[in-house]
């Protein structure tokens, strides 16, 4: 009797432990498909966050070249006009009074003739007035030849000239000038030829490469 009943205590034993081993194969199976599935779901959300950063860096990119492309748009518009710093203001701020001083200044200090001829879409001066300075004068010609003709007068006597003759620039193009105005002025000194784009005015380019900003 003993025996027998031994035999079946320890078969007993060895079917729980069987069946305990196959419920934990059972459970390290499932947590292998749940691993595998959290592998497969971090390797998608992976994928998806390296292609919302790859729109983002395409996204910025669409909006920089359009940012740029309103930019020089704005500086076409500009480009029958001149900005003149520290021409002197008269007893009145009249656009006529300033007209007049813009041809004392084309006839006197540029020394150009028959300038009545030019004529002007607007001259007005810009900024709010003060005693402390002389306020610019832009002055948008009628025709662009004209425009050319008194900025390359005053180009060729800039070095003898109180007042600067400028093109008129948006004040962003400046800030962009202004910081590479170094780099231009050493390639220069240099002997090498440096200048800025015509169609792209906050673009260096030096002896033929363009010099990132």
């Amino acid at each position: 009797m003993f025996l027998p009943s031994m035999v079946g205590g320890l078969k007993n034993t060895v079917d729980k432990k069987q069946s305990t081993g196959a419920a934990a194969e059972s459970k390290t199976t499932e947590l292998r498909k749940d691993v595998d599935q959290m592998d497969n779901s971090l390797s998608f959300l992976k994928k998806e966050a390296q292609e919302l950063r790859s729109n983002e860096n395409n996204f910025k990119l669409e909006i920089k070249s359009l940012e740029s492309n309103i930019l020089y748009q704005e500086v076409y518009n500009r480009r029958e006009n001149l900005r003149l710093l520290n021409l002197h203001k008269t007893s009145d701020e009249r656009s006529a009074d300033t007209k007049e001083v813009v041809y004392r200044f084309l006839e006197r200090e540029l020394k150009m003739e028959d300038v009545r001829r030019i004529e002007f879409q607007r001259i007005h001066r810009i900024g709010k007035k003060s005693s402390r300075y002389t306020r610019p004068v832009i002055a948008r010609f009628l025709r662009f030849q004209d425009r050319e003709l008194v900025f390359n007068a005053a180009r060729e006597m800039r070095d003898s000239l109180e007042v600067k003759v400028l093109a008129d620039l948006p004040k962003e193009v400046r800030e962009r000038r202004k910081n590479q105005w170094p780099k231009l002025r050493q390639a220069r000194a240099e002997g090498k030829r440096a200048f800025f784009s015509w169609q792209e005015p906050d673009k260096l380019y030096i002896d033929g490469i363009l010099v990132a900003e």
